[in-house]
């Protein structure tokens, strides 16, 4: 009697462990909805989540890690979208933990287009303007440091001061006058340009632009630099300032060009004398990538 029990128990869990196993098999992959809740049957744990979010990357659930979510990138989106991606994948090559070789040309051009002294003012302005856009040494970084010295990753890309290289706010006033995205290879290309943006004063030539400052390097210029002129007054236009930035299918930059033009009108005193001056500079940083 009791072997005739045991084998009809075994017998009812067999039967249960087929039914189950077919009844998983046909949902794979399939959605249930219920009201505003999705919940995703893949032989797993069951998650359920409410509409709108996503589940976390890399999730591990008995042995099995999750991949991570395909980079989508904003090819034809709008200015916020465009804004955000760049802000995202633009900041996190600051800290980037891989191996990486960046090959760097950067430096300003300028030209004087106006200043009043005569030839004696005038050589000596030239020779104080930098003019000094050339490569730079190249670097492989590993873990956001150099094989070279004690350069880190995140210092030798833009604004070297902080650890992100674009803080623009994706939405209200931002000084971004077009912000597009558009198909390059397996990745996209992002271009940003700015508005016209300015400061005033005595410190113009430090001081900081309230918005093209958030994306790249402007003046920083101290009073030893102006010597032997001295500033009493200044105004820096910063016009036609632009990023473009080239991104892989990983969302990894492979080139970056910044371009930071600034026309510099003032005056000076030299010795007893004073000087009218009017002054473009621009600022250039192209940058490529190999992983």
């Amino acid at each position: 009697m009791k072997k005739t029990v045991k084998r009809i128990l075994a017998l009812m869990l067999v039967f249960v462990f087929v039914f189950t196993f077919a009844a998983c098999k046909d949902n794979d992959g399939e959605t249930t909805t219920t009201g505003d809740e999705t919940t995703t049957i893949q032989g797993e744990d069951t998650d359920t989540t409410a509409e709108g979010d996503t589940t976390a990357e890399g999730t591990t659930v008995e042995g099995v890690t999750d991949a991570p979510a395909a980079v989508v990138f904003p090819i034809g989106g709008n200015k916020q979208q465009v804004i955000e991606f760049y802000n995202k994948y633009g900041n996190s090559m600051k800290a980037y933990k891989g191996k990486v070789t960046v090959t760097k040309k950067s430096g300003t051009t300028s030209t004087i287009k106006k200043i009043t002294g005569g030839k004696i003012v005038e050589g000596l302005a030239l020779k104080m303007l930098p003019n000094d856009y050339q490569d730079r040494p190249t670097y492989t970084f590993t873990n956001g440091k150099s094989d070279r010295d004690n350069r880190t990753l995140s210092s030798w890309l833009p604004r070297d001061y902080s650890p992100k290289m674009s803080e623009i706010s994706p939405t209200g006033s931002n000084g971004v006058q077009s912000a597009t995205c558009v198909a390059s290879g397996n990745g996209c290309k992002i271009t940003i340009v700015m508005n016209d943006d300015s400061v005033a004063g005595a410190d113009a030539l430090s001081a900081k632009p309230k918005y093209v400052s958030k994306c790249m390097d402007t003046l920083n210029l101290s009073a030893k630099d102006l010597e032997p002129f001295v500033l009493e007054n200044a105004n820096v236009n910063y016009t036609g300032c632009k990023i473009e930035a080239v991104f892989n299918a990983e969302g990894l930059l492979t080139k970056l060009d910044v371009t930071t033009p600034a026309n510099i009108t003032g005056k000076l005193k030299y010795k007893a004398l004073g000087i009218n001056a009017d002054v473009v500079g621009t600022y250039k940083g192209n940058y490529t990538f190999k992983y």
